[in-house]
């Protein structure tokens, strides 16, 4: 080989590795452009749309309730109209009030949230406690009105509860039952409050009972109540529940959040039969059955009794008898039709001339055809 040959041969390999270095550069670089864009898309799917004024994120100190309201200052930071759907809370404490808030560019709305503050330490004694929560919206763009992102945060949500009120009982508990037309007891409830008050007003609502508080004694700047309740006697028969409501004006003429403490119980009719229903096994279709119910009074008083009328026309009264202490009837069912039926047979009921109420006796019955002719009966 001679020099001209080795130099051209040089000058050749020199020239490919030339060619395949410019052509791994352009690889490298493509690799770098290729993440480059990956990394732009990525932030312009993730960079925030919505803002919040930091200023309403501070609770400062609250009472403790469950119906806790508070606004938050939100502003749209895009150049374009921005919805806000929903907010993800990490403690499930938080709802949204609002629906769907519609921000146009650089707008401010407030952003509506119910809070329920009572979830202090587990064991209840704690006086104060911290209240911290992340809220993470989500919002669609105007472009993309149907796809939804993460629009901004996680915002904190911050702030001090206060127990303002101990309750014991912590309900006004009337589930044993009154009985219609005899004096219905009263239950009592301790109320401590536990922060400086000048005032304290108690209200059922729905109104179905009277409320009395007194006060007996004091605690360090608050006070303790004896809060009596008394049921009205035209609850009507069946169960019922209220709540009686707490007002309380701090001193300084602060109206606290109110409190409220939850009524429950059940008013049984004076009047009653035995059995409290009337029920069939399976009957043959077409078949008539009778049964008989005893009616009685829980408080041994004398009453009359009337058949008013039944909601199911196979389902009648065929007589009321009665003698010195009891009042007898018997019903009649015809069974019409296969499957399940329901009824009711509704009575008017007098007691010592007086408290007319209505008493209703529930009847279920089922019908099964049988080519046999025979009654059908199942356990």
């Amino acid at each position: 080989m001679n020099r001209t040959s080795w130099l051209a041969t040089i000058g050749n390999a020199s020239r490919v590795r030339f060619i395949q270095f410019l052509l791994g550069g352009f690889s490298v670089a493509s690799v770098f452009l290729g993440v480059g864009l990956l990394i732009a898309w990525v932030d312009s799917t993730t960079e925030p749309l919505i803002d919040v004024d930091v200023g309403s994120l501070d609770l400062g100190d609250q009472w403790a309730t469950v119906d806790f309201r508070w606004s938050l200052r939100i502003r749209n930071i895009s150049n374009g109209e921005v919805t806000l759907h929903k907010i993800v809370t990490s403690c499930g404490c938080v709802q949204m009030t609002n629906e769907a808030i519609v921000l146009p560019a650089d707008a401010t709305r407030e952003l509506e949230l119910k809070l329920d503050l009572t979830k202090g330490p587990a064991d209840g004694s704690a006086q104060t406690w911290p209240f911290d929560a992340d809220l993470t919206p989500f919002v669609s763009a105007s472009g993309e009105p149907s796809k939804t992102r993460l629009g901004g945060g996680p915002w904190r949500l911050r702030g001090t509860v206060r127990k303002l009120f101990q309750i014991s009982p912590a309900l006004v508990d009337c589930s044993e039952g009154f009985v219609r037309g005899q004096p219905l007891p009263e239950r009592a409830v301790d109320v401590t409050c536990l922060h400086p008050i000048t005032s304290l007003t108690a209200a059922v609502d729905p109104p179905l009972a009277d409320v009395i508080l007194e006060r007996v004694a004091r605690a360090g700047e608050g006070g303790r109540f004896l809060l009596r309740a008394r049921v009205h006697d035209s609850v009507p028969v069946g169960e019922f529940a209220a709540a009686v409501q707490l007002k309380a004006m701090l001193v300084g003429g602060i109206e606290a959040v109110p409190f409220e403490i939850p009524v429950r119980g059940r008013v049984f009719p004076e009047v009653y039969s035995v059995p409290g229903s009337v029920g069939l096994p399976a009957t043959r279709v077409g078949q008539v059955v009778e049964r008989v119910l005893q009616f009685q009074s829980r408080g041994d008083k004398a009453f009359d009794i009337f058949f008013g009328r039944s909601n199911d026309k196979n389902l009648s009264v065929v007589g009321l008898e009665k003698n010195d202490s009891e009042v007898h009837c018997r019903v009649r069912v015809s069974v019409a039709g296969e499957g399940d039926h329901q009824g009711e047979l509704l009575f008017s009921v007098r007691v010592e001339g007086k408290n007319v109420s209505e008493l209703r006796v529930p009847a279920r019955w089922y019908g099964i055809a049988d080519e046999r002719g025979a009654t059908m009966v199942s356990e």
